[in-house]
C-alpha cells in the first residue's frame, strides 16, 4: 500500500548544483510530510521530481530519525512547559502581593506591577518559545529537561531580581 500521493510534492531537483545542497531541502520536505503520507508515497514523489534514489533514501532516513526524536521528546517538552508556567505564576503571584501590599502607600507598587507584568510576560513567551524549538536527540532525553528549563529559569530569576532591586527603594524607603 503506497498511500496517497502528496499534493505538494518535493521541491524540484532541477537546477541544483551538488547533491549535498539538495538533501537538506528534501529532508525538510519529508519531515514536514511523514505524518501525513507514507514513506513509499514520499519516496515515489521525490523520485518523480528528479532526486536520485541515494538522495531520497538518505533524506528519508534523516527525516525519520528527526520525527522519532521529536515524538520521544514530546512528554519532556510538556513537563517543561508545565514547570515553567507554574514557576512563573508562583513568582508573579508573590511579587504582585509584595508590590501591591501594605508598602504600596505612594502608588509605586502599581507602576512596578505593570512593569513586572510586561517583562515577566515577555520572558515567559521567550521561555515557551525556547522549549518549543530546542531539539534534543531521543538518546539524550535524560538531560533534556534540565536543558529545556535552563533558559526559562535564568530569565525568571533575572526579571524577578531586577524587579525587586529596582522597586525596593520606592516600596520600602529607609527609615520609614
Amino acid at each position: 500500500m503506497s498511500g496517497p500521493t502528496p499534493v505538494n510534492g518535493p521541491p524540484s531537483a532541477s537546477g541544483w548544483g551538488g547533491g549535498l545542497a539538495r538533501i537538506p531541502v528534501l529532508t525538510e520536505h519529508f519531515f514536514a510530510n511523514l505524518e501525513r503520507y507514507t514513506a513509499e508515497a514520499l519516496r515515489a514523489s521525490a523520485l518523480e521530481a528528479g532526486y536520485s534514489p541515494e538522495e531520497v533514501e538518505q533524506a528519508l532516513g534523516i527525516a525519520a530519525a528527526r520525527l522519532h526524536d521529536h515524538e520521544a521528546a514530546r512528554p519532556v517538552r510538556a513537563r517543561a512547559r508545565r514547570l515553567v508556567l507554574v514557576s512563573y505564576a508562583i513568582v508573579y503571584g508573590l511579587l504582585a502581593a509584595l508590590l501591591i501590599g501594605p508598602a504600596n502607600q505612594r502608588g509605586y507598587g502599581t507602576i512596578a506591577l505593570v512593569v513586572l507584568t510586561v517583562t515577566l510576560g515577555i520572558a515567559l513567551l521567550l521561555s515557551i518559545q525556547w522549549i518549543a524549538t530546542k531539539r534534543r536527540s531521543a538518546d539524550r532525553l535524560d538531560g533534556a529537561l534540565a536543558v529545556l528549563l535552563a533558559v526559562p529559569m535564568v530569565l525568571l530569576v533575572a526579571v524577578a531580581g531586577l524587579c525587586l532591586f529596582s522597586s525596593a527603594p520606592a516600596l520600602f524607603p529607609p527609615g520609614v
